[in-house]
């Protein structure tokens, strides 16, 4: 426990229930965090987030721009909004694939498939 106590720890982390952890302090799943700990904390949602977490992996403004991590899901985003180019190309995408098969985009997957953004695997250790 830290040199704070339980008492003062922060609402948003939680001791690892992972004995490879020992017992350190990891992020708590935002999923199961109840609105009374999110009031009143700073926040930012969709490109503002993304804009800002770029800032903070470049740590300067400027060099956001000159961002060469193109492997980063976050990289075309990166100045804060979508490019038409982007967009075009990801609804022309959708679009296409409705013709093709006769279906109607995004809707057409397989039930079986999931979509490129969900992930299959949510970041918690199997127990």
């Amino acid at each position: 426990m830290s040199a704070f106590g339980k008492r003062h720890m922060n609402p948003f982390l939680e001791h690892s229930p992972y004995a490879d952890d020992d017992g350190q302090l990891i992020g708590r799943d935002p999923r199961k965090i109840s609105a009374e700990v999110w009031r009143g904390t700073p926040g930012l949602v969709g490109m503002k987030a993304i804009r800002a977490k770029c800032i903070d992996c470049a740590h300067i403004p400027s060099e956001v721009r000159k961002c060469v991590e193109m492997d980063c899901p976050m990289w075309p985003l990166r100045m804060g909004t979508e490019p038409a180019g982007h967009k075009i190309a990801r609804t022309g995408a959708a679009a296409s694939r409705a013709a093709c098969s006769g279906g109607s985009a995004p809707f057409d997957l397989d039930p079986k498939e999931k979509p490129a953004h969900e992930p299959d695997f949510d970041g918690e250790r199997g127990a």
